[in-house]
C-alpha cells in the first residue's frame, strides 16, 4: 500500500477502494474484505450500511478519520426508479461498530437452517428431495448436513419396501 499511497501523493490524486464486508463478525475497522493496509493507509474510511427494520433507510459512519476529525454517522435515503435523488435525514447516534453488527450477513450455516425448518415444517420429505431443494437453493451439501445435524433433524429409512428410502423430519 505504501507504493500506490506514494503514487497518489505525486499525482495529487485522492484514492477510493471499495471493499465488501466479510460475512464474519467484527469491529467496523475489520470489517471489510482484502487487505487490512488499506484502512490503515487511508486518510478517511467511511462504512455505509443499510438499516435492518427500514431497508429504505442507510447509514454513513467514519471507522478511521487520520486526515480529518472524525464526522457523525449520516443517515440518508435513496429515492427514485432508478435513484434519482439523496436525501439527508440527519444524524445518527449509531457507531460505526454498531453499524459493522447490524449488517451482518446470516452464515450460510445459519441459512441451511432455515432453509431445512421451512422445508421440513409439513412434515418428513424424502432425503433425496431435500437434498435436491438444497442445492437448488445453493446450499452446499456438507453445510446441509451440519445444518441437519445441528437440528436434531431425523433420518430414517423407509421400512416394509425393498431399498426403501431415507426420509428426513423435523425433531419433535
Amino acid at each position: 500500500m505504501d507504493a500506490v499511497a506514494d503514487i497518489a501523493e505525486k499525482a495529487g490524486a485522492a484514492l477510493i477502494f471499495v471493499r465488501h464486508w466479510r460475512k464474519a463478525s467484527g469491529s467496523a475497522m475489520h470489517k471489510g474484505a482484502g487487505l487490512v493496509d488499506i484502512g490503515a493507509t487511508a486518510g478517511s474510511v467511511v462504512m455505509f450500511a443499510r438499516d435492518k427494520d427500514d431497508p429504505g433507510l442507510h447509514y454513513m459512519g467514519h471507522t478511521t478519520a487520520r486526515a480529518s476529525e472524525e464526522g457523525p454517522t449520516l443517515k440518508f435515503r435513496l429515492q427514485g426508479d432508478p435513484v434519482s435523488e439523496l436525501i439527508w435525514e440527519g444524524t445518527s447516534d449509531l457507531t460505526p461498530d454498531d453499524l459493522a453488527g447490524m449488517d451482518r450477513e446470516k452464515s450460510a450455516l445459519d441459512e441451511a437452517k432455515e432453509f431445512l425448518k421451512e422445508h421440513l415444517r409439513d412434515g418428513p420429505k424424502l432425503q433425496v428431495d431435500v437434498e435436491t431443494a438444497a442445492e437448488a437453493n445453493c446450499h452446499a451439501k456438507r453445510t446441509l448436513r451440519r445444518a441437519k445435524d445441528d437440528l436434531g433433524v431425523i433420518a430414517f429409512k423407509e421400512t416394509g419396501v425393498a431399498s426403501g428410502h431415507w426420509w428426513w423430519k423435523l425433531p419433535g
